[in-house]
């Protein structure tokens, strides 16, 4: 009987971990090689794996006070970023702020980020933000990433720097996160009703 509880819990417990959202499941790329990427406006994801087929994805890139301060640019002597060469990258003094919004709330916010010269970049959301101050990587350039988590989706995501700066290899997550401690109740659970059972015999 006892070993009949213990292959039911057991069995519970995996099915309990695979029901769980994938965190990597709704995962949106930009790396800003979609075609016709104008800041501004609309962007579809770049459908590059594991979102391939059409884009029902959108997010608006907008800088201010320029609008058209932030571009995407290509340069294949900055080898801080991973993939193709291109970014969106501000050079457009005074230093702008981008705002970033989607059409579908996310619960994960990561990018890379190059700055001119020694600086800080930060990613803030209504939820709270993070910072993180550059390194030297690449040579001589400047750079590092970031990366934002939380319980409750956001639709809008602002990133701003001391210095000019470019971003790349924008990662968001639009399945929510599991809460280990959800997981942690569950196993914990039945750990004491197996042992009372056992106590029993």
């Amino acid at each position: 009987m006892f070993g009949g509880i213990l292959r039911t819990s057991i069995l519970l417990m995996v099915v309990v971990a695979f029901a769980a959202p994938d965190v990597h499941a709704d995962q949106i790329v930009y790396d800003f090689s979609a075609p016709q990427f104008i800041t501004g406006l609309p962007t579809p994801l770049s459908n590059r794996a594991p979102n391939v087929g059409p884009a029902t994805f959108l997010a608006t890139f907008v800088s201010d006070p320029n609008s058209t301060a932030f571009r995407v640019q290509n340069n294949p002597l900055n080898d801080l970023f991973s993939g193709p060469n291109l970014r969106l990258f501000d050079f457009t003094p005074p230093l702008d702020t981008l705002t970033i919004t989607f059409n579908t709330p996310v619960f994960q916010a990561a990018l890379d980020f190059g700055v001119l010269g020694a600086g800080t970049v930060t990613l803030a959301t209504a939820l709270g933000s993070v910072t993180q101050s550059s390194a030297v990587v690449g040579g001589m350039f400047q750079g590092g990433s970031l990366f934002f988590s939380s319980f409750t989706p956001f639709t809008q995501l602002q990133v701003s720097s001391s210095s000019i700066f470019g971003i790349d290899n924008l990662v968001l997550n639009t399945a929510p996160i599991p809460e280990p401690s959800s997981l942690l109740l569950l196993g914990t659970g039945l750990l004491v009703m197996l042992g009372r059972l056992s106590l029993r015999r």
